[in-house]
């Protein structure tokens, strides 16, 4: 009997392990409407695969500024294909079945098409899985050039873990997916070339929480790095995306009954809050820029109501966003200082 209920427990782990390592399609899929802050920072080695990996990015520094990533249906009637724009590029997706597909791209300079569009990922998709595609695309390079595409993509989720943010957030069930793309032919010449996408995700959130690049060429006998760079989502953007099963955000089941009074705010801001069950709390205060202006500690607090002031007599007047943090969730709110 013992050893049955080993097994029991050992499968139910696994199961547990697996649904919250990966990608689904209610919780992953692109949703028409979102819009996230994205901001490159100094490049992060993605280092190695594997289980129990703890990430650091608590220390990031900024590179170029902020810049939004939008979400839309390609049309009102068709909500299985999807625009992304993001930083001056188009992107066409189209969500067949189970597989999420990149059909085309465009920008101020190139343009592509693709005859064989490349597999981006695939639901349920988790831990130790393998997506394998063929891609094959044709394009213009400022309207005259013509420059084509081919090659093979793996994608695989090859690691899980914590991750710790620049606000020393850590969060929990962490996975992250790797994005290999081998171009046998690209642009207008022989060379070959690797790109490597690193994107961590957290269970529940929609969309990934920090991303790596890393590109590769290979002429003739020689390899040597083309370009590598990361990406860090603002948890300003992420906070709405932490979504239950159904459409409302799991944060909301914990922290409700909120008020911020007063607001507009002079001297102190009071957060009186009830939590469905006990949970580390803490808040941050950000400007218009993002940057962090108010930090109250973590706190373990009991279910029930709670209470959190916050002096503001020092800061200057205008909007600010203060960030409700509960365990691995976030939330916003718009405060205003008189």
């Amino acid at each position: 009997m013992k050893h049955i209920l080993v097994v029991l427990c050992l499968q139910l782990s696994s199961s547990l392990f697996a649904q919250l390592s990966g990608l689904t399609t209610d919780r992953n899929t692109f949703n028409s409407g979102d819009v996230l802050v994205k901001q490159q920072v100094e490049f992060k080695d993605p280092g190695a695969a594997g289980r129990n990996i703890i990430w650091d990015f608590s220390f990031l520094t900024p590179v170029n500024e902020h810049y939004k990533v939008r979400y839309l249906n390609r049309t009102q009637k068709d909500t299985s294909q999807f625009i992304v724009n993001e930083h001056q590029t188009s992107y066409r997706y189209l969500l067949k079945l189970d597989t999420l597909w990149l059909h085309e791209f465009n920008n101020r300079t190139t343009t592509m098409l693709f005859s064989k569009p490349e597999a981006q990922l695939k639901f349920p998709f988790h831990y130790g899985d393998t997506l394998i595609s063929q891609f094959e695309g044709e394009g213009k390079y400022c309207e005259t050039v013509d420059v084509k595409a081919k090659g093979q993509t793996t994608v695989t989720i090859d690691a899980t873990g914590k991750l710790i943010t620049p606000s020393l957030q850590v969060l929990d069930n962490v996975f992250r997916v790797h994005r290999q793309r081998n171009y046998s032919e690209i642009g207008i010449d022989s060379a070959r070339m690797k790109l490597d996408t690193y994107s961590w995700y957290v269970a529940g959130v929609r969309y990934p929480v920090f991303e790596t690049y890393i590109s590769t060429v290979m002429i003739a006998d020689s390899i040597f790095e083309d370009f590598k760079t990361s990406f860090y989502y603002a948890e300003n953007s992420i906070d709405s995306l932490f979504t239950s099963a159904g459409s409302t955000p799991v944060i909301e089941h914990i922290f409700t009954e909120a008020t911020l009074l007063p607001n507009p705010v002079s001297n102190e801001l009071i957060i009186s809050y009830k939590l469905t069950r006990p949970a580390q709390i803490w808040f941050t205060i950000h400007n218009n820029g993002g940057m962090l202006i108010r930090q109250t500690p973590p706190q373990m607090m009991p279910m029930g109501f709670n209470e959190c002031t916050i002096p503001m007599s020092s800061v200057n007047t205008g909007s600010y966003m203060l960030y409700i943090h509960v365990d691995n969730l976030v939330m916003q709110r718009v405060i205003l200082k008189l």
